[in-house]
């Protein structure tokens, strides 16, 4: 797949780029209107990233009961590391194909 993606010419790469960067924007925003961080979900786009992201419930409705508000709380901490751990294996692999010339 890597060797695909280096023989695109320079406007499909440029193209493919873009796309990328519009759905890390969309899986941010998407977590952030779910009531998660937009930071930690940014770069867990893709199709991983967006389709955890859509079994998440959304943590940011208005409880009044003391229970709902902790239960929020847990699913929203528990979210955002999900969110996080994904953002670091892109970033790992970001790194190491970087680091062996691979893009």
């Amino acid at each position: 797949m890597a060797t695909i993606i280096s023989q695109l010419p320079m406007q499909e790469m440029r193209l493919l780029q873009i796309v990328a960067g519009v759905v890390c924007l969309v899986t941010g925003l998407l977590a952030w209107r779910k009531g998660y961080s937009f930071f930690l979900w940014i770069l867990a786009g893709g199709v991983i990233g967006l389709a955890v992201l859509a079994f998440l419930p959304f943590v940011n409705k208005k409880t009044t009961s003391k229970e709902e508000r902790e239960e929020q709380k847990g699913s929203r901490w528990f979210g955002n590391i999900i969110g996080a751990i994904i953002s670091a294996a892109t970033i790992a692999v970001l790194w190491i194909r970087l680091s062996r010339g691979n893009t």
